[in-house]
């Protein structure tokens, strides 16, 4: 009749994946799960993005759909986490979708996620599509760093779109 507490479930899930066994730390929150017990929304969080950062997007969207309920509402970062790794995995449509149902539900992209994008697309070139975002994160806020100029320009460049490129460049540089 003793099952784990929050704080027992959290150091559980943290322990497998410190051994490197985060498969093991899935399992444990499905277990929990099918005896009834209740598991913390951090343990979610945590499981979530140590999937991202292992280049898992899909297993995390998964883990994320099979937790959807009313109470569990995934936060802004977990969901940055899953644009970028999508975008790391070359899933860019799976990224952009994310993108587009975390827009509708007025949460904002970080910077990283939005490099995630910008650079996927650069590398598939689709320039055009990079343009509108940055002029996106501009609107809202998010100030591009050096890493997304370079690799539009660089993409630009490499299709000798020269006059595109200097114009990015004026841009940025205001």
């Amino acid at each position: 009749g003793i099952h784990p507490d929050e704080f027992s479930s959290r150091m559980l899930v943290e322990g497998y994946h410190k051994q490197g066994s985060l498969i093991s730390a899935l399992n444990l929150v499905v277990e929990l799960q099918r005896f009834g017990i209740s598991v913390p929304q951090d343990v979610y969080d945590y499981l979530g993005i140590a999937l991202c950062r292992e280049n898992r997007p899909f297993a995390a969207k998964s883990l994320l759909e099979r937790i959807a309920c009313p109470s569990y509402e995934p936060n802004p970062e977990i969901l940055c986490n899953l644009v970028s790794s999508f975008c790391r995995c070359n899933s860019l449509e799976e990224a952009l979708d994310l993108k587009a149902q975390m827009v509708s539900k007025n949460m904002r992209l970080d910077l990283v996620s939005y490099k995630a994008i910008i650079c996927c697309l650069c590398k598939l070139s689709r320039c055009k599509e990079a343009e509108n975002l940055i002029k996106e994160m501009a609107e809202s806020g998010v100030r591009p760093d050096i890493e997304i100029c370079r690799a539009l320009i660089k993409r630009l460049c490499q299709k000798s779109n020269f006059s595109e490129a200097e114009y990015l460049l004026r841009f940025f540089a205001e």
